[in-house]
């Protein structure tokens, strides 16, 4: 059968467009041991924006830990400013949290600094950091207990800076606020910094800057019976095994990649996943690969730029990523991705939406205001050049070759408000093939 030369073209024409092998990335060095990619690929459902930030945790100058926003458990606040309140260099999007009530409470476990700042009754992936930047996924049992150091006496943790319920203790500490917001039909232990018992009370009692306040209702009021004033107290907290060195910790989900494996399917199960998460979003992902890189991923879904993911091909970019372990974070609106002063990534709001807490990772002795500044980059477009870009050129500004790109959006824009409108120049533009595949 002959086939006409244009019906071949039109032919291999479909075929490109059709396929997965499309993809262009665009690399920047943001400071030693933390560099930064934006790929975008052309799928056959449409065009996919990633953003994928390397972390070298051998670099002891860098830090990775979890971040509250305002400082407190249960506030909203924008990931860019959670890590410029925290000097970050770098930061995304961190747990799920309750978005429907009035207390936005992160779900699942939270450490910070070796402090449970934290605790839900939620089984779910997390990760943890070791004192020496060690890596650990998994879902870890959390036992806690309030101890009088006096008599042996203990009573069983239920929470962690969380509202009380029925029969609970709970512990507040200054993450929670100023006080305890609690009701008048349990009693509280107001804990000093020095472990010792300063005052007993009702309720909604004020919590020391340096101590804690134990909260009880119900049956565990009974542990009040041996405690008075001035007695020493102690909170036990037993992780399993592998996770007791651990000084930071979040809980996101699902886990995606177990041991160089997807393993998404499983883990939406086993984690209580509901069919309304299954559709393509926008996504973050935090993964360590097997020479110990933290790979922290944002995936867009902000039409017509980006098309969004699932979370199987979420665990596929995380593993193309070289992730050996790892697993989802929130997404959607919250998904953001914060460098260096800039948002990179494109919310899917079109603005930042806040969020409980986040992600920051540090480096020691950097600050912004040191930061080095990126000149903007003009996008010529095969047209003739304003007397503005003219001037610009002449006092040294960059010209991205109009081969590269079309549009600003395409070339990789450091954020969408004017806030964060600044651009990079490619180090390498470059068009890449790979083996056909499920999107991306």
């Amino acid at each position: 059968m002959k086939i006409k030369i244009n019906e071949l073209l039109i032919l291999l024409f479909v075929l490109i467009l059709t396929s997965n092998c499309y993809c262009e990335q665009w690399q920047k060095s943001i400071i030693p041991g933390i560099n930064y990619r934006h790929i975008k690929r052309m799928t056959a459902a449409g065009p996919l924006h990633i953003h994928i930030l390397k972390v070298d945790m051998k670099n002891n100058k860098i830090k990775v830990k979890p971040a509250l926003a305002k400082g407190v458990i249960g506030s909203l606040e924008r990931t860019s400013n959670i890590a410029i309140e925290n000097n970050a260099v770098a930061a995304v999007n961190g747990s799920f949290f309750e978005a429907r009530k009035k207390i936005h409470l992160p779900l699942g476990l939270m450490i910070i600094d070796g402090q449970v700042v934290n605790k839900s009754i939620l089984e779910r992936s997390s990760i943890g950091i070791t004192k020496d930047n060690d890596i650990i996924f998994g879902t870890p049992r959390t036992k806690g207990y309030a101890v009088n150091l006096e008599n042996k006496k203990s009573v069983p943790i239920w929470g962690v800076n969380r509202p009380r319920k029925k029969d609970e203790v709970i512990i507040y500490t200054n993450e929670y606020g100023d006080r305890t917001r609690t009701n008048n039909f349990g009693k509280e232990i107001v804990v000093d910094g020095d472990g010792r018992v300063k005052d007993i009370t009702d309720g909604n009692s004020a919590i020391p800057k340096d101590g804690y306040v134990i909260s009880l209702h119900g049956w565990s009021r009974d542990f009040l019976a041996h405690t008075k004033r001035g007695d020493r107290i102690g909170l036990v907290y037993d992780l399993t095994e592998k996770w007791k060195d651990v000084s930071q910790a979040i809980t996101g989900g699902p886990l995606l990649v177990k041991n160089g494996e997807i393993v998404h399917e499983k883990s939406l199960i086993t984690e209580n996943f509901g069919n309304e998460m299954l559709p393509p979003n926008s996504r973050t992902a935090i993964g360590i690969s097997r020479d110990g890189e933290l790979i922290l991923a944002v995936v867009d879904k902000r039409y017509p730029l980006s098309i969004g993911i699932s979370y199987d091909e979420l665990a596929q970019v995380m593993s193309d990523a070289g992730a050996c372990d790892a697993m989802g974070l929130d997404g959607g609106h919250a998904s953001t991705m914060y460098i260096n002063g800039n948002v990179v990534n494109y919310p899917l709001w079109g603005r930042e939406a806040p969020v409980s807490n986040a992600i920051i990772v540090t480096y020691d002795g950097w600050k912004l205001a040191s930061a080095p500044k990126v000149s903007r980059v003009y996008i010529y477009v095969y047209k003739p050049p304003s007397e503005e870009l003219v001037e610009a050129l002449k006092k040294g500004a960059e010209l991205t070759p109009s081969a590269y790109i079309a549009r600003a959006e395409d070339f990789g824009m450091w954020g969408l408000q004017d806030l964060y409108n600044r651009v990079i120049k490619p180090l390498v533009p470059d068009t890449i093939s790979q083996q056909p595949s499920s999107r991306p």
